[in-house]
């Protein structure tokens, strides 16, 4: 059993330690280093504290200086200079050398920052512009400070701008602030002869006023009462060091009695402290190599995440390249294929004057249609470019809506849809706008309306916000609807909800792209509520502008103009009467000196959904003399070519389009392959990437044409075909026909 004796001296063992051994060996260097620190914290804390406190009171007497200065200026310029010109004096900044001026409200503030300076040595005032008058020799920024604060100020000139730095090894404080286009001056900006520029607006960064302030003699004076405190505090520690030092020496000699009885309880402890670093060492290392190997795997499932991730975004960006150049080239080669092959037509000297004034306005409408398209392009690019520039004018939105609704009356009448439009509420007689724009984004709206819909009508109401000045326009279809994936996709360039919309109705899908967009730089924004097989509600905000003393209308005021406005696209019209191409006629014919071209005998079939390929196409044939039936789509082709073979009369070859409503041509010449139709087919499209020749071979196809045509190779290619399709007729039915690849 322990004793008394044992447990004290094993007690007084544990508290004599080494570190307690040393600190009784060093208590005085202890002490008074742990004073000398404390003193030095304290002093650099109080000195950085005065220097704080001296920066803080500079930039407060530059900020005072500052606004005094301005405020100065805009009172010499409200309150002498305008008495004085109006009491003849001339406001000018050569004003030492006439006795009939004042100085002009800049020149006095420049020569009251100069006379400042000389009264305080070091102290400076500036005042600059990167638009200087012609006569301020050295008025533009002149070194790299000045550079700064103006790119500063121009980008947030509530904010002044500032600079603590040495000059000449002498701390200054560099303040800048901007220096405003004031309604007092704007007017005298403008309108000077000899002012570098003349649209200034209220509010501009017109310059920067800077102010210099000296702070050497400021940390000068702080400095010193600062070395004073120190000296202080100097003293005051030597007298505790004496105190402490007299305390920790009796301390000492109580405590070397201990030591002998600790020697040997701090060796023990030492070899058991060595053990538990070991140990804990160890299992440092087993934690570390887990940690490692759980990170490993973490990081090897995050590249996996990535690659894949990395993986999907390459494939979507491909599938969306491919989608983009196939209906771009289909959208431009299709109305190319019309424009080449009547401007050709017109060159014929057998073509009759009805013909030739039907092919020119083919030709017109499609060219517009190819603009439309351009523009649609440029207006996207500059939109993400950040290069669409507004024009913001007084417009009169009631008028505009009244125009887009009677410019697509029409397309409406067509598809006997009423354009019903209302004011939900009384909405401003005149607005400040992009009237172009607010104009093309209605006609892309509503046009798409009109194109979707196949039956019921179309709504359009308007409505304003006069707290937030928002002025909407609600635009309501019956129409196919769309579900919630499809609608997240609509605002995407050159995207609509699915792929068969593209085929069913055509276009790029920019116009929805575009009006957002431009509904956004308009102040506002363009949203989408839809449901399938009940219809569409899109709804476009603008900002108005302010509408203070603006007078409201509640219905459409005055008559509006039924011929279509110059700056509205008609890109969309493409339901179009087609011309009527007499037999007479025939595009790209050989001249009376060349030689006659073979004739085509043979019936063809012609799978075309655009009228105006239709038209062409069957007028060469049958210049030719071929026979020539139309099918506006994939389904009715197949049907025609099918029921020609059961009555042992099959079409000597039929000219396939590939894209199509309905069916298009692909499908239909794979489901005529599969049936057993042995005859000819050419692909006729407007695709023009090299991969198409391969799906359309693939499909079944024997040969591939582009549009738009070219007579020669087309017309060499017919009287091939035709040719193979009289040699697969001489094949018994038994023997099976090979495709040519």
């Amino acid at each position: 059993m322990k004793t008394e004796k044992d447990s004290t001296a094993f007690d007084s063992a544990i508290v004599k330690t080494p570190f307690l051994s040393w600190l009784e060996r060093n208590s005085l260097t202890v002490v008074g280093i742990l004073l000398i620190g404390g003193f030095s914290v304290v002093v650099w804390h109080l000195m950085t504290a005065s220097e704080d406190i001296v920066r803080s009171f500079a930039l407060d007497v530059a900020e005072r200086q500052s606004l005094a200065l301005a405020e100065f200026r805009t009172l010499y310029t409200t309150e002498v200079v305008s008495k004085a010109a109006a009491n003849g004096l001339k406001v000018t900044h050569d004003y030492h050398d006439r006795p009939d001026a004042i100085p002009l409200p800049a020149t006095l503030s420049m020569e009251l920052g100069s006379r400042l300076g000389q009264k305080n040595e070091g102290h400076a005032t500036r005042l600059f512009s990167d638009y200087p008058f012609p006569w301020r020799k050295e008025g533009g920024p002149k070194d790299e400070f000045e550079q700064r604060a103006l790119a500063r100020l121009r980008d947030a000139p509530e904010r002044p701008y500032y600079e603590f730095m040495s000059i000449e090894g002498a701390p200054v404080l560099r303040y800048a602030t901007a220096d405003l286009m004031r309604e007092s001056c704007i007017q005298c900006h403008n309108t000077h002869p000899d002012a570098p520029r003349n649209d200034w607006k209220l509010g501009d960064v017109r310059g920067v006023l800077a102010v210099t302030l000296p702070m050497d003699k400021a940390f000068a004076a702080t400095n010193g009462s600062m070395r004073s405190a120190f000296y202080l505090m100097v003293v005051a520690g030597d007298v505790v060091l004496l105190g402490f030092a007299f305390i920790f020496m009796r301390i000492r000699r109580h405590n070397e009695k201990l030591e002998e009885r600790n020697l040997t309880l701090s060796a023990k402890r030492e070899e058991l402290e060595a053990a538990r670093i070991s140990l804990a060492a160890s299992n440092a290392k087993l934690s570390a190599g887990n940690e490692k190997i759980d990170r490993a795997r973490r990081a090897a499932l995050n590249l996996m995440r990535d690659m894949d991730a990395a993986r999907q975004a390459a494939n979507s960006a491909s599938k969306a390249k491919s989608n983009f150049l196939a209906n771009m080239s289909h959208e431009i080669r299709t109305p190319m294929t019309a424009i080449i092959g009547f401007t050709e037509l017109l060159a014929d000297a057998e073509t009759s004057q009805a013909d030739r004034t039907r092919a020119t306005d083919t030709i017109h409408r499609n060219g517009r249609h190819l603009l439309a398209l351009i523009n649609d392009i440029l207006d996207l690019s500059r939109i993400e470019a950040g290069h669409m520039d507004l024009e913001l004018s007084s417009c009169r939105p009631a008028e505009i809506l009244g125009e887009v609704r009677q410019l697509l009356l029409v397309r409406a009448d067509e598809k006997s849809l009423p354009i019903e439009s209302s004011f939900e509420t009384p909405i401003p007689e005149v607005i400040q706008s992009d009237e172009l724009r607010l104009r093309q984004s209605l006609v892309n709206l509503v046009g798409n309306a009109i194109k979707f819909t196949s039956a019921g009508s179309i709504r359009i109401k308007a409505a304003c916000d006069v707290e937030s000045a928002q002025l909407k326009f609600t635009v309501v279809d019956t129409g196919i609807g769309m579900n919630a994936e499809q609608v997240q996709r609509i605002f995407e360039p050159f995207s609509q909800a699915d792929n068969s919309t593209t085929r069913r109705f055509g276009g790029t899908g920019l116009g929805l792209a575009i009006s957002r967009e431009l509904a956004v730089l308009l102040g506002g924004g363009l949203t989408v509520e839809s449901e399938p097989g009940v219809g569409s509600t899109f709804t476009l905000t603008i900002a108005t502008g302010p509408l203070a003393g603006v007078k409201m209308v509640d219905s459409l005021d005055g008559p509006v103009d039924d011929a279509l406005p110059e700056t509205v696209p008609r890109a969309t019209e493409d339901a179009d009467t087609q011309p009527r191409i007499s037999k007479s006629g025939h595009s790209g014919e050989t001249s009376s000196n060349e030689e006659k071209p073979n004739p085509i005998a043979g019936r063809v079939l012609i799978v075309e959904d655009g009228p105006d390929n239709q038209r062409l196409v069957s007028f060469l044939l049958r210049k030719r003399g071929a026979t020539v039936e139309l099918a506006d789509n994939g389904q009715v082709g197949l049907e025609l070519a099918l029921a020609a073979n059961e009555v042992g009369s099959p079409f000597d070859l039929i000219l396939m389009d590939m894209q199509m409503p309905v069916k298009d041509g692909y499908t239909a010449t794979r489901e005529l392959r599969q049936a057993g139709y042995r005859g000819q087919i050419i692909a006729l499209t407007a695709h023009a990437l090299k991969e198409e020749v391969g799906r359309c071979l693939e499909a079944g196809c024997d040969a591939y044409l582009r549009k738009p045509i070219e007579k020669p190779v087309f017309f060499t290619e017919i009287e091939k075909r035709i040719g193979k399709q009289s040699e697969l007729a001489a094949v018994p039915t038994s023997t099976p026909a090979s495709l040519e690849s």
